[in-house]
């Protein structure tokens, strides 16, 4: 029995002697400056930290493209130019853009696909890509600057069906109220939706993104003697600086290139890339690209020019993003309702893209004069083209009048 009570006096003062040692340990710890590396201490003013920076802090972000996960409320009905155009291959109700058409509703657990797949002997072929190999892809939630005008999703969904059918290639809607941006301008959901259509359509090469204030104007030109084929492609670039807004300088021009090596496909206006029609190629590079241009970081920045302004930074900085960027005259894909021969839209010319008509409040004014100058896939069957035009051995090109066809040079 002693020796027990020996024993657990023995331990007792042991433990005592420990607790003492790191109860110094740490006071003097405290006077010589320990760092604390405890991220949540109350003790350390971030404030503080940042000063010799010269910095505040910043907020924390998260990933800005996840799908959201549709909750179980009555949500209000849609108006009738809101409802999702018919052809979408969404699989969602106009009614509920998250639920299935089949009723099924998806599983919470889900993430979204963050790339698509892209075969390492994949070939392009010079003469442009299969009918149906290209989608013209098409988003939107019915609200925009564009909302004024009368009828707008029903009547450019007509547009966009129409062309796609009588050349072969894909139309694709895709609802952006899906996408949780997490604050963000409702602009940058054209990045994820792109991403979307590479994955649902695995076939495709090409994918054209065309806002919905632009007008198909001519649906006889096919894209491959427009644009799609080398041969054209090689026509339509401009060997010219990148601009930046106001016409400032990068100091970066596009060089001649090959293109096979030409991924996105773009133009340029007065305020730098314009992203409201432009093409990009499935490649390895377009999806690095899609990747880091939806970084919270360019996201959340107070760019005017938002997405745009991200791209025009990444080509401008990046040498490798610069030379996969295919600069071409703007009158290709995105002429504007005024402007001088590079820029204004002219006769038979391809689009028109009402690009800052919310400005003077003329969206209205101008959708309905160009709506009723569009040629038609009436008009062209009236004068005999039921069928798109061979133009094998010919590109179209762009005069002071408007788009022609010539023999490749």
């Amino acid at each position: 029995m002693a020796r027990r009570i020996v024993t657990c006096r023995v331990i007792t003062c042991l433990a005592l002697l420990t607790f003492v040692s790191f109860l110094v340990f740490f006071q003097q710890g405290s006077h010589m400056g320990l760092r604390n590396d405890n991220p949540f201490s109350k003790d350390i003013n971030v404030e503080d930290t940042l000063n010799s920076a010269k910095q505040k802090p910043g907020k924390f972000t998260q990933d800005p493209s996840k799908v959201i996960v549709p909750q179980n409320k009555e949500q209000e009905p849609q108006a009738q130019d809101q409802q999702q155009p018919e052809g979408s291959k969404q699989g969602e109700t106009a009614e509920n853009p998250g639920k299935k058409a089949n009723g099924e509703a998806p599983n919470p657990k889900t993430q979204p696909q963050q790339t698509f797949a892209v075969d390492d002997d994949l070939f392009f072929d010079p003469s442009g890509p299969k009918p149906d190999q290209v989608v013209l892809l098409m988003a939107g939630d019915g609200k925009g600057h564009n909302g004024e005008i009368s009828n707008l999703l029903q009547l450019v969904t007509q547009n966009r069906q129409e062309y796609a059918d009588f050349h072969g290639y894909n139309f694709h809607f895709i609802n952006i109220t899906k996408y949780d941006l997490h604050g963000v301008h409702p602009v940058w959901a054209k990045i994820p939706a792109i991403l979307d259509t590479f994955i649902s359509y695995p076939d495709a090469h090409w994918v054209w993104w065309l806002d919905l204030d632009a007008i198909i104007m001519n649906p006889e030109i096919d894209l491959n003697t427009h644009i799609l084929s080398h041969a054209a492609m090689s026509s339509k670039f401009e060997i010219v600086e990148f601009l930046k807004g106001e016409s400032k300088h990068t100091g970066k021009f596009m060089k001649k290139s090959d293109p096979k090596d030409i991924d996105i496909l773009i133009a340029q206006d007065h305020n730098g890339l314009n992203a409201g029609s432009f093409f990009l190629r499935r490649s390895k590079f377009t999806a690095t690209l899609l990747d880091f241009w939806q970084d919270p970081l360019y996201m959340h920045n107070e760019w005017a020019g938002k997405e745009q302004d991200a791209l025009l930074h990444m080509v401008q900085h990046h040498p490798q993003i610069r030379e996969h960027t295919g600069l071409i005259s703007q009158r290709v894909l995105n002429g504007y309702p005024e402007g001088g021969n590079h820029m204004g839209w002219r006769k038979d010319d391809l689009v028109v893209h009402l690009a800052g008509c919310w400005v003077e409040n003329k969206c209205n004014e101008r959708w309905s004069n160009f709506w009723g100058k569009r040629i038609t896939i009436e008009d062209l069957k009236a004068k005999g083209v039921a069928n798109p035009t061979d133009h094998t051995g010919m590109v179209t090109k762009l005069t002071k009048e408007g788009t022609v066809y010539v023999p490749m040079e």
